[in-house]
């Protein structure tokens, strides 16, 4: 059971400092340096689950741009095995290939373009492991591309705007790489993951058309290492991200968490005003809805809008 936390800054801001005070107060008493980076880590990893379990009313959503670059198969390409150095006979090669893929004549496999050297000349990530190839076809993808600096999670799902305003849906990393390989390469993108780490949106089939992608996203919170630092959560909503900090603990912990994170949905859905009826929450791909009822809940990683009981 959690306690009362020590009371939030009178100026009703919430600091990173009464967060951190919160997760000690409730079972994570480790004060050692490695144990207050380990806090300050669950606080803000539950920063970013709370805003994501919800489409929050304080969240400004912003609009983002990306340009589709077709595939490229002008001209001729040349490698030899155990070389990373690509030549072209007739091409227009340019670095908005970087991060792309090549792949040559009937191989199966792509390669990952590391630098475009000039309109010639391609250096790959990794040595060419086929039989060398003089003059052969050749494709270029590109399914990759980056995403705002400021780039949280988006609101809904991207749009392209040349393809009858095709939606793309999410998909999961495995299917997607395996499509890559064996299935339909090019096409028009139907569907989408997007790569955290790399901070990009990976789109299936690879555009095999220029085109623009329109989308809605909210800002990333930033990093918060600094006690006096006034986080981007409104107060009013505290409860709901002490409740996703319990999970936080627990988890570290190795402590079950079923029922905090049914608490935390609870939580949100009451912030939001939707205790009962239907309620637009944010769901994982990958992940089954589940009723509330049941005593189980899901946890969001990685939203998708979707209607449920609550």
């Amino acid at each position: 059971m959690a306690v009362s936390p020590t009371p939030i800054s009178s100026s009703g801001d919430i600091t990173l400092g009464d967060l951190l005070q919160y997760a000690k107060d409730n079972k994570f008493d480790d004060t050692t340096t490695a144990g207050t980076r380990k806090m300050k880590q669950i606080v803000n990893e539950a920063l970013q689950e709370a805003r994501n379990s919800r489409k929050w009313p304080f969240q400004v959503e912003k609009s983002g741009r990306i340009v589709f670059i077709a595939d490229y198969t002008t001209g001729t390409a040349s490698v030899n095995n155990g070389s990373t150095a690509v030549t072209g006979v007739g091409t227009s090669w340019s670095d908005s290939y970087e991060g792309g893929y090549i792949r040559f004549g009937t191989d199966k496999i792509d390669y990952k373009i590391q630098t475009v050297t000039d309109t010639t000349h391609i250096v790959l990530a990794t040595a060419y492991q086929g039989s060398n190839q003089s003059g052969a076809t050749y494709a270029i993808i590109v399914d990759a591309y980056n995403l705002p600096s400021d780039f949280g999670s988006l609101c809904g799902a991207p749009q392209t705007m040349n393809n009858s305003g095709a939606i793309c849906e999410l998909r999961e990393r495995d299917t997607y790489l395996y499509e890559r390989t064996l299935g339909t390469r090019t096409g028009t993108p139907t569907e989408y993951y997007v790569d955290e780490q790399a901070n990009q949106l990976i789109v299936t089939p690879a555009p095999d058309e220029a085109d623009v992608c329109i989308f809605q996203y909210h800002e990333a919170f930033p990093e918060y290492t600094n006690t006096s630092e006034v986080v981007a959560w409104p107060y009013k909503y505290i409860n709901v991200l002490h409740r996703f900090i319990d999970i936080g603990i627990s988890r570290y912990l190795k402590e079950p968490q079923g029922e905090m994170q049914q608490a935390a949905m609870l939580a949100a859905d009451k912030a939001c005003g939707t205790s009962s009826g239907k309620n637009e929450r944010l769901v994982p791909i990958g992940y089954e809805t589940i009723e509330p009822t049941d005593g189980k809940i899901i946890f969001p990683v990685r939203p998708n809008k979707v209607a449920v009981d609550g």
